[in-house]
């Protein structure tokens, strides 16, 4: 086997191919002064291959590499399973309203036009259950990272109780833990949540409230003060996917947080759990 590893899957790429003993090769890329980007695919010798590429911010500039690298691979003759630990505009799979674009889908059904022979996602939002799956003509594998995050982040806790702001997110961890709470939360729109306000059993208890993603934060920060309100001892609030924009990380510990954790699908200071032994694991199968 050998790891092609795109512009912004190099940090991921370099780990899975240090878990497996094989190499990595890297897509060399420049942007011209009008923003545009130039992409040099390196031939990769004959074997199996993997392509790791995130499309987290910028998306547009993160899809168009991906896009530019499977078509330098069409023209060598090649196929690769991708590997896309982040995959962006994967929150919508439907449209709510006439003439409205269903994002993941239509990514998918680009996709779906390179050789490709597996796609396989972290913790994807559009798909919240993790194992094998089709989507768009695509073979498709979903991977949980809740397991090893809980695993990581219980490891400094005393018992700790695990809360979720809703029941997909719950989903997820039950996989890890065996239990977690799902709170009740109702959105409004795309920045207004809420969530009831139930009393819970955290007194004196240390807490990690998970979600599979963050972005705004609204829903973190809703949780996290609830349970700080509630006296719980230490709150972790942890994540797979931290987009966190606007501030939302500072805004996560200022609601009581006393720890933030991510996993490494988008690099940053906070991703100190790495999704690379899931993604090697499933590279070997």
């Amino acid at each position: 086997m050998h790891i092609l590893a795109g512009p912004s899957g190099i940090e991921v790429a370099r780990k899975v191919g240090l878990g497996l003993g094989v190499p990595v090769q890297e897509v060399m890329a420049r942007t011209f002064p009008d923003g545009e980007r130039l992409l040099w695919v390196p031939r990769v010798p004959e074997g199996s291959l993997a392509l790791v590429q995130s499309t987290a911010a910028p998306q547009e500039v993160r899809l168009m590499e991906l896009f530019f690298t499977l078509d330098v691979l069409r023209e060598q003759g090649r196929s690769a399973t991708l590997v896309i630990p982040y995959f962006g505009y994967g929150r919508q799979d439907k449209a709510f309203k006439t003439g409205e674009a269903a994002s993941a889908l239509a990514v998918l059904r680009i996709l779906a036009t390179y050789p490709i022979d597996r796609l396989v996602l972290v913790d994807p939002h559009f798909h919240r259950t993790p194992g094998d799956f089709s989507s768009q003509g695509l073979s498709c594998t979903s991977l949980c990272a809740a397991p090893l995050m809980v695993e990581r982040i219980s490891s400094t806790l005393k018992k700790p109780l695990i809360i979720c702001p809703d029941q997909g997110s719950a989903n997820l961890v039950r996989k890890a833990s065996g239990d977690a709470i799902a709170l009740s939360k109702t959105r409004t729109g795309d920045r207004d949540i809420s969530i009831d306000d139930e009393k819970l059993a955290v007194e004196g208890r240390d807490v990690i409230v998970f979600d599979d993603m963050v972005s705004t934060g609204g829903t973190m920060i809703e949780a996290v003060r609830i349970m700080r309100e509630q006296g719980a001892q230490r709150i972790v609030a942890a994540c797979t996917h931290g987009v966190f924009v606007e501030g939302a990380d500072a805004r996560i510990l200022a609601a009581g947080a006393d720890e933030l954790v991510c996993s490494d699908t988008i690099p940053g200071p906070y991703a100190t759990v790495s999704v690379a032994s899931l993604i090697a694991q499933a590279l070997q199968e």
